[in-house]
């Protein structure tokens, strides 16, 4: 398996940069195509979103903020094309990328795209603002993508996945996540499966996935955590600890609603990780 088709999600906004140089290190690494996509509200939607009563200049006004997110996506997309030196075109092996505006939700209408992508990149809540009970093209994507994902903070620099950390508790979700991320996980110089005793986990299945790994030819180690204030911040401190640039988890194992109400691994990952995370469900 490989990464061919890495989808990027432009909105206007400064974030787009940071997505594109990462999707520009994975592209070149992988040989994959990037396909930056830009959602926008039809003219009808504009209208129905104002309501009733509203004068000509709001009107206007909306038009030309969505207007400008197309255009500032797209300044983005050209700036990137001429750093980077990738070519516009169709997907194909090679350093080429391709930009596309649609019409739609974004929380509707990204996760039917992210199903023909190999792997999408994604900015962190911390990025774009978004809070716990948000609905965001984030969240839609990693609960409706079916998709793997890159979720990227602020801050954090190409992704090398040089050292990588494996948040494993043996659920199906983490599962998932190992098996799409074995593209990065073979090309790890040091890679080491996180379990936490308060997952009912114990060394043992941390040594099953070694074990799996190593017939995949990556050589991993086990670490166990006896997390003192949950599991989410015993990861963290782990992979800070261990020189991690990367993390490996399963994502939302309960539904967004429970995550968000009583906190949860990935809640605290996402709002907190300062190294990428390489998430699927």
């Amino acid at each position: 398996m490989n990464f061919r088709i890495i989808l990027v999600p432009l909105r206007g906004t400064p974030s787009d940069h940071h997505l594109l140089r990462i999707a520009q290190t994975l592209a070149r690494r992988f040989g994959a195509h990037v396909a930056a996509l830009h959602i926008e509200l039809s003219d009808a939607w504009v209208m129905a979103s104002l309501g009733d009563g509203l004068s000509e200049r709001t009107i206007r006004d909306a038009f030309a903020r969505r207007n400008l997110a197309r255009r500032h996506a797209r300044a983005a997309f050209d700036d990137w094309l001429v750093a980077s030196q990738f070519e516009e075109g169709a997907a194909r092996d090679g350093a080429a990328a391709s930009f596309q505006v649609v019409e739609g939700f974004e929380v509707r209408t990204f996760p039917g795209h992210a199903r023909y992508a190999d792997l999408i990149v994604l900015s962190s809540p911390a990025d774009v603002g978004m809070h716990r009970f948000d609905l965001t093209l984030e969240t839609a994507a990693l609960l409706r993508g079916g998709c793997p994902a890159l979720v990227v903070p602020p801050g954090a620099g190409t992704c090398t996945g040089r050292t990588v950390a494996v948040a494993w508790d043996a659920s199906a979700e983490a599962a998932r996540a190992v098996r799409s991320a074995m593209p990065m996980l073979e090309r790890a110089t040091q890679v080491h499966v996180m379990t936490a005793r308060e997952h009912g986990i114990d060394e043992r299945e941390a040594e099953t996935l070694v074990d799996y790994l190593a017939v995949h030819g990556v050589a991993a180690t086990p670490i166990g955590l006896r997390p003192q204030h949950g599991v989410g911040p015993a990861l963290l401190k782990a992979t800070a600890d261990a020189g991690c640039d990367l993390m490996v988890m399963g994502a939302f194992h309960h539904s967004l609603l429970r995550e968000a109400i009583l906190g949860g691994t990935t809640e605290c990952a996402l709002h907190r990780a300062e190294i990428p995370l390489f998430l699927s469900r």
